[in-house]
């Protein structure tokens, strides 16, 4: 089958000089490429592990409720809660 690429002249230029040194033509190294990527097997998803710490911690608040956000970041600002 016949086709048509736009290729990125680095990576042209690169097929065509690693066909030369096998001896092969750049179709059958373009082919190998392509069969190589659609055959390796999908890196797993990344994956983040959060830090889990032990000790001391701030108060836990009740996200969902504004009024406690706001009165968490009061007693931030304020130091202690405010009156």
């Amino acid at each position: 089958m016949k086709t048509t690429l736009n290729l990125n002249d680095d990576v042209f230029a690169a097929a065509k000089h690693l066909a030369a040194v096998r001896g092969t033509t750049f179709t059958s190294v373009v082919e190998e490429a392509l069969r190589l990527l659609l055959t390796a097997p999908a890196a797993p998803p990344y994956r983040f592990d959060f830090p889990v710490t032990h000790g001391t911690r701030p108060p836990s608040i009740d996200i969902d409720s504004n009024a406690a956000v706001d009165e968490y970041f009061d007693r931030l600002e304020w130091g202690s809660s405010p009156s």
